[in-house]
């Protein structure tokens, strides 16, 4: 795996310092926390960087990430996979293998940071606008159903009111249905708080209402879309005071997104699957019952 070089600000430091791990490690990493009665496995520590901004996965300068389609295959199959010199662009073996293994959640999270190109040179990020369109388009066009999460930051040096309603534009074309949103908070000592063009607190904080008030509209017609749609929960715990059960569907991080509520009897134990049929979105929260009684 590797970690592309950026402008850091606040927070930035540790991330960009934290190396590389051989797949070996990570496979290691998950005999140790998996089990054959486990649910689910998040790689939250050992974090991994897939997707270039320029819309190609693999290039000749990328030995790493062919790694990261090897170790997503061999922790599917738990054996050997030997790439020949003849395998296919990696773009397309990641898509396929996110595409057919069922144990791979349909779940990509690809932080752009920003989609006006002067704004991602300043942030000495790889790739262009034109290549994350075209890479998102694939990825929705390849994993039907794929839930794409994203992060973005305003506020960044030499952000005009243009690069700020060309990001605006890009989050309404893509319409990711999950994003974080970040202002720009320079650190001393790191490349960004140096730079021309430092932006005013006032207007990057505006910016920042603008554009969370924005994706929360984008993810509230998201989930507006599920009413009525079934979906496999992991129950992940009951609230005692709203009697009802909670888990998470699969376009629902840990942690970081929204949770389905549901009752059902018997009542399932924190690590159960169920099928619910989403019944109510409200504010970002679903609501369902268990789908042979919503169908009745």
């Amino acid at each position: 795996m590797m970690t592309d070089f950026c402008t850091p600000g606040e927070g930035a430091l540790d991330a960009w310092t934290e190396g590389s791990k051989p797949v070996r490690e990570l496979l290691d990493f998950v005999s140790r926390v998996t089990d054959p009665d486990s649910e689910s496995f998040v790689p939250e520590e050992d974090r991994v960087a897939v997707f270039d901004m320029d819309g190609t996965i693999l290039s000749e300068n990328h030995p790493g990430d062919l790694e990261w389609a090897m170790f997503l295959r061999r922790v599917m199959h738990d054996s050997s996979f030997t790439p020949d010199e003849k395998q296919k662009e990696f773009a397309e073996e990641m898509i396929e293998v996110i595409r057919t293994e069922e144990k791979i959640v349909k779940y990509l999270d690809i932080p752009i940071q920003h989609a006006s190109d002067r704004i991602l040179r300043a942030m000495n990020r790889r790739g262009t606008k034109e290549g994350m369109r075209a890479l998102f388009r694939k990825l929705r066009e390849r994993i039907p159903g794929v839930v794409l999460r994203t992060t973005v930051m305003v506020g960044f040096p030499g952000e005009t009111d243009e690069d700020f309603e060309e990001l605006c534009d890009f989050m309404k074309e893509v319409r990711f249905e999950r994003a974080g949103v970040f202002v720009f908070s320079p650190q001393e000592g790191t490349v960004a708080a140096s730079l021309p063009g430092q932006v005013e607190e006032e207007t990057a904080n505006h910016r920042h209402e603008l554009l969370s008030e924005l994706q929360e509209k984008i993810m509230n017609a998201y989930s507006d879309s599920l009413v009525g749609k079934t979906f496999r929960v992991l129950c992940e715990g009951y609230d005692r005071i709203a009697e009802t059960s909670f888990g998470r569907t699969y376009a629902d991080s840990p942690d970081i997104d929204g949770k389905i509520f549901f009752k059902a009897s018997p009542r399932p134990r924190d690590g159960d699957f169920i099928d619910i049929t989403v019944d109510e979105n409200y504010e970002g929260e679903l609501f369902g019952s268990p789908a042979k009684e919503a169908e009745s």
